[in-house]
């Protein structure tokens, strides 16, 4: 009986195994098909030989005979698994403001910042689902801020963040990014919006790729979001290095100088290590990729940690992130979803 329930197990798995290597051939021949035919076959028939090989190795066994029920289904699950027949779960796309950067939904444009009342309840569904446009924020009577100094207080939102319920980051392109913001109305902001700002990791992984110098904004005026379409990182960011210097969420010592990376690092900007002269005890918070003024110095390495984060500039801005939902899925062609192709 154990014999012919090992054979039978064996035969419903040469099946499973059979049917990927159809796959396996058609989809070499035409590998569009992976998308339509064979997913149906593959899946349909691997839901219908599992619930086969479960069903035939349950039942009320016995001392050696469970024993060895229970060997032969981890041996099923171990064989299918390394056949790659069963996969991890992934997430869904991002937003359509943003690309997916490994596990994280990064936003695509540098923040532009809104004054929305809590009344316009519509447009703040569309601006936390990441579906809003500039039409909509217009049409709204949505208040654009962050472009002048004092202005994001003057809307309620003081430097302190402090209370700053009715302000919005927005990664939308053609706009002016924000800037005048401390980093406290720059996380409020976020916040809002139900992102946050990325830690330095996130935004550093997410740049990568990114060009120095031209086409991006850097020793011209500042741009508008996404202006530059060749501006982009890998995972299909936008202005990443130049036109604004972006906040990020981690704070370090205030910086007391600044140097260079080596040139195979494309000679950027870096001021890290403390405490800063004039700030002791203060902590700074971290700039990245230069702004428009940093020329040849702005770039994907470029790291400015010589502001404390109250500090806000015409020169400083910031883009968001939100957590992919269980890790954002890539794209066949490497693009992040959402990405400008």
């Amino acid at each position: 009986m154990i014999a012919d329930k090992q054979r039978k197990t064996r035969e419903i798995i040469g099946e499973i195994v059979d049917s990927r290597e159809r796959a396996i051939s058609t989809t070499r021949a035409n590998p569009a098909a992976r998308l339509y035919h064979n997913f149906f076959e593959i899946s349909s028939n691997w839901r219908m030989r599992r619930r086969s090989v479960v069903a035939y190795v349950r039942g009320p066994l016995d001392g050696k005979e469970r024993e060895m029920s229970t060997a032969i289904r981890v041996a099923a699950v171990g064989l299918v698994v390394s056949l790659g027949l069963v996969e991890s779960a992934v997430a869904a796309t991002c937003p359509d403001d943003s690309v997916a950067s490994g596990t994280v939904c990064m936003d695509k444009y540098e923040a532009s910042v809104w004054y929305v009342p809590p009344e316009q309840e519509a447009l703040i569904d569309k601006i936390q689902r990441g579906t809003v446009t500039l039409a909509n924020l217009l049409d709204a009577g949505a208040v654009q801020l962050g472009l002048a100094s004092g202005d994001l207080a003057a809307s309620g939102c003081p430097a302190t963040g402090n209370g700053c319920l009715n302000v919005y980051a927005v990664s939308i392109p053609e706009v002016m990014p924000a800037s005048f913001n401390t980093w406290f109305q720059a996380a409020a902001a976020a916040r809002n919006s139900l992102k946050r700002l990325p830690t330095n990791q996130e935004w550093q992984v997410a740049a990568l790729g990114t060009p120095d110098g031209t086409p991006c904004a850097v020793g011209t005026a500042f741009r508008n979001t996404g202006n530059e379409p060749g501006c982009v990182s890998d995972v299909g960011a936008f202005d990443m290095v130049g036109n604004l210097s972006e906040k990020v969420a981690d704070w370090g010592d205030l910086a007391n100088n600044c140097t260079l990376w080596p040139a195979a690092f494309g000679g950027d900007l870096s001021c890290v290590g403390g405490p800063g002269s004039g700030f002791s005890n203060v902590p700074g918070m971290l700039l990245r990729g230069g702004f428009t003024g940093n020329l040849a110095a702005a770039g994907v390495f470029a790291v400015n940690a010589g502001f404390d984060p109250s500090f806000s500039a015409s020169s400083m801005g910031f883009r968001c992130a939100r957590e992919g939902r269980r890790g954002a899925r890539r794209d066949r062609d490497g693009k992040g979803r959402g990405s400008r192709e």
